[in-house]
């Protein structure tokens, strides 16, 4: 649906008015309306949750799916307990289930080249303790222990060793926002080293490859298995991701620059052949929020150059399938599956699309999907304002629903995506109300603007970062919600995130009101 800015202006005002209008009647002491009777009401919180999959991955023949299965509460944000679930992708019967440690939280799943093994971490979190675990069947191997934290595994290409990112005698979970040790003695000296290390597919001893004083954020295996590719940077990995470096390692311990970059890098991904990296690029407020533009740069090193100039939308992930390379993106309302033409353009083919939140792997983009071997099977756990997550699955042209753990909890919404220009500039948000009466009914307003500000509003059933309490509930509550994607948002192009540079709460603001 497509809106003037005028008539936003009067569906906000009319709206807002009428949030006036309850005010005045209770300061008049009137007797209050139905709706200023229910907006009066304290929040009470759903005690059900969500049935969650989550750190999805997909085996190379696209025949299994494995995930970490949660109930969640809406009333805790705090990681859970739930046991790794392999499912069949032909009809999400459950083949195996996994769940070796009581109190460890489960994540990066990742299968073998050849299908055969699963991978994953356990973190202790009482014992301080991250393990890497491997599953033949329901035959399980721990294969390194590490005091500290660990994540992203790896396997090699030929499918003989193992890599993560490990960091020993973690003062703290990864991430710049998670709590950590009371800092002592000098400040400023010693932090955390998120470092790249490898152990035999058999197990053995952890051997770091990434030299120490240096925090990796990300990686890809060389397609040799001799060495990797990351982004990097020195110092304290909280601060320094907005200025990390692309850099090379090899197994023998050195490293060296391939590029710096004047924004944001994430995803970085080698090429088959070796000969290049790429990567997604633009301006990102926080590590794990990624959008941006494709860009490309010779493994040997030199400028990167974008792939994608001018692409309405923002790239969120990227994959190389044989010799064809995938990404997702979220374009202006909708999660996307692409491909990449091999021509002088490298022009996106969009080949799954839908607005909806599409989840795999750990990565917290809100787009991302998982892929078998071959490049033709899809797996994601979607969801929407109205849904609960379940699994798609199936041929990447016509996914199907294979899960159906959350059609009871489905809600019944009036769920809009709005359009309107600003300053020449093209605005997508959601506007949300109760079905009976729909959004022409005035309602109590509630405006929320997302954080970042590089970063989206999707179609989410639970919460997230910014979003505290469930889009349903507070309709359920009697309010109506606008949640817009004003400039500074992905969604739309680079260009469009960057617009809000050096004018935070100016354009933006002119957007929303």
């Amino acid at each position: 649906m497509r809106i003037t800015a005028a008539a936003a202006l009067t569906a906000l005002t009319a709206a807002a008015l009428s949030v006036a209008a309850l005010a005045a009647a209770g300061a008049a002491g009137a007797a209050p309306t139905a709706e200023a009777a229910v907006a009066a009401q304290p929040l009470q919180r759903s005690a059900a949750g969500m049935h969650t999959f989550e750190s999805l991955a997909l085996s190379p023949d696209g025949a299994r799916i494995a995930s970490v299965e949660i109930e969640r509460s809406f009333d805790s944000p705090a990681a859970l307990h739930g046991p790794i679930v392999v499912r069949s992708t032909a009809d999400a019967h459950v083949l195996e289930r996994l769940d070796p440690c009581a109190l460890c939280r489960y994540a990066g799943l990742t299968w073998s080249p050849d299908g055969r093994e699963l991978a994953f971490i356990g973190s202790d979190p009482v014992k301080g303790e991250a393990q890497l675990a491997l599953a033949r069947g329901t035959q399980l191997t721990v294969l390194a222990r590490i005091q500290g934290v660990a994540e992203s595994p790896r396997f090699s290409p030929d499918g003989r060793e193992l890599a993560i990112l490990a960091t020993v005698a973690a003062k703290k979970r990864t991430g710049a926002l998670e709590a950590g040790a009371p800092p002592s003695g000098e400040i400023g000296v010693e932090f955390d080293e998120q470092r790249i290390a490898i152990v035999p597919e058999r197990g053995g001893e952890l051997h770091f490859v990434s030299p120490a004083e240096t925090y990796v954020y990300e990686y890809d295996w060389m397609p040799d298995g001799r060495g990797f590719v990351g982004t990097a940077a020195k110092g304290d990995g909280d601060a320094n991701w907005w200025i990390a470096e692309l850099d090379a390692f090899d197994i023998g311990g050195g490293s060296r620059r391939i590029a710096s970059f004047e924004l944001q890098m994430s995803v970085p991904r080698v090429a088959p052949d070796g000969r290049t990296v790429r990567f997604i690029g633009g301006l990102m407020s926080d590590f794990g929020a990624v959008g941006g533009e494709i860009y490309e740069v010779p493994i040997a090193g030199g400028t990167p150059v974008s792939l994608t100039p001018g692409f309405r939308g923002s790239f969120t992930s990227l994959t190389w399938r044989g010799s064809r390379f995938l990404a997702t993106a979220i374009v202006v309302d909708h999660a996307t599956l692409l491909a990449l033409r091999d021509d002088a353009g490298h022009t996106p083919q969009p080949l799954w699309s839908a607005p909806v939140t599409a989840r795999a792997g750990d990565a917290d983009t809100g787009v991302e999907v998982a892929l078998s071997a071959d490049g033709r099977i899809l797996a994601t756990a979607v969801e929407d304002f109205s849904h609960g997550p379940e699994v798609l699955a199936g041929p990447i042209a016509r996914p199907r629903a294979i899960t159906h753990e959350n059609v009871s909890r489905t809600v019944t919404l009036e769920v809009q995506s709005l359009h309107w220009r600003n300053d020449g500039l093209d605005v997508q948000g959601w506007l949300i109300a109760p079905a009976a009466g729909g959004a022409a009914r005035p309602y109590p307003l509630i405006v929320h603007v997302h954080g970042g500000p590089s970063a989206a509003v999707l179609p989410i059933f639970g919460t997230d970062y910014s979003l505290y309490t469930s889009a349903h509930e507070w309709v359920a509550r009697g309010y109506a919600l606008l949640l817009p994607n004003p400039r500074g948002s992905f969604g739309q192009g680079e260009a469009f995130t960057r617009a809000n540079i050096k004018d935070f709460g100016g354009g933006d603001f002119r957007d929303i009101l």
